[in-house]
């Protein structure tokens, strides 16, 4: 699509959508699957599909909460973890530490970076007990939107105020999405952890605030939540679903000698922006996209996943 009709129409029309309260934004989608029903009804048919296979799902996600821990086999996750060290390793010693919009968080690894030797990844996140979990909440095939490896460096000094994602917010993508976090390092309060406040309280907080998805807010707008917060830390090797559409949240508050580094596995349903009619092509040139090479000898389930990132 041309350039300029992105810029003039599209964008616009696309960050009004996502910042719509999330009730009406969710009966917009449900109607959007009404007209587009031969679209919804092949969706149905390949969860149905996913289904029957019987896999064990890695873990569970309840719609109340939005979050959980989980665990997952130590072959994979210490094979995770190595690489994601490695990747922060050479990020580091090339120099690369000014390449990112966001100083307190950068996305060193992105799914446009897989390669064959990063490929055990992509297997990972597209086989069926990953992706039976996801598609059970989303109640639609789950799209494998990116993988990330992201390293949130120690602050240069004390920090007085927060910006940008180190503030509460929701993402406005869709109405609903599954992040899976590895923590590659140990992490505690002061490496700056992922802090949730689980979707129930969210949507509660939401409605009274007249919150609009996207948009950063204070700790002292959204109140006291201190007794209801989920705070994702752990030891190297912890692993957490978590929906970042529907729950409060904010993370990389790291200290002055205290960094992160996490894994990160991100699932979209077809409703997302991203993905959406029309409104897809405000993220086309920007979306990472996957080489059908890369996919030779994938299960069909995988390639259902990321059928909309291959090229």
């Amino acid at each position: 699509m041309n350039v300029k009709i992105v810029h003039k129409f599209i964008r616009p029309a696309v960050k009004s959508f996502e910042r719509l309260p999330m009730n009406v934004k969710t009966l917009l989608l449900q109607l959007v699957d009404l007209v587009l029903f031969p679209r919804t009804l092949g969706e149905i048919r390949r969860v149905k599909k996913l289904q029957k296979l019987g896999a064990r799902p890695a873990f569970q996600l309840n719609r109340d909460t939005g979050l959980a821990k989980f665990n997952v086999d130590d072959s994979f996750t210490n094979k995770a973890i190595a690489f994601s060290r490695e990747t922060l390793h050479k990020y580091l010693q090339n120099g690369d530490e000014k390449s990112n919009s966001k100083d307190y968080l950068r996305q060193i690894f992105n799914s446009g970076m897989l390669t064959s030797d990063s490929k055990f990844l992509l297997d990972w996140a597209t086989s069926p007990e990953v992706l039976l979990p996801v598609s059970s909440y989303f109640e639609k095939y789950p799209l494998l939107h990116d993988i990330s490896v992201f390293y949130s460096p120690p602050t240069s000094e004390i920090q007085d105020s927060f910006k940008g994602s180190q503030l509460f917010h929701m993402d406005g993508g869709g109405t609903q999405c599954v992040k899976l976090w590895l923590l590659c390092e140990d992490v505690a309060l002061e490496n700056g952890p992922t802090v949730l406040v689980p979707a129930a309280i969210s949507q509660s907080i939401a409605k009274e605030l007249g919150y609009e998805p996207g948009t950063k807010i204070s700790d002292s707008t959204v109140g006291n939540v201190d007794d209801s917060v989920f705070v994702a830390t752990g030891p190297a090797g912890s692993w957490f679903a978590t929906d970042t559409d529907r729950c409060l949240h904010y993370g990389s508050r790291t200290g002055k000698s205290s960094g992160r580094l996490v894994l990160m596995f991100h699932f979209v349903e077809h409703n997302s922006t991203y993905y959406l009619p029309v409104f897809s092509q405000n993220y086309w040139a920007s979306t990472k996209k996957i080489s059908k090479e890369l996919l030779s000898g994938s299960s069909t389930y995988a390639k259902l996943s990321l059928r909309k990132r291959t090229v």
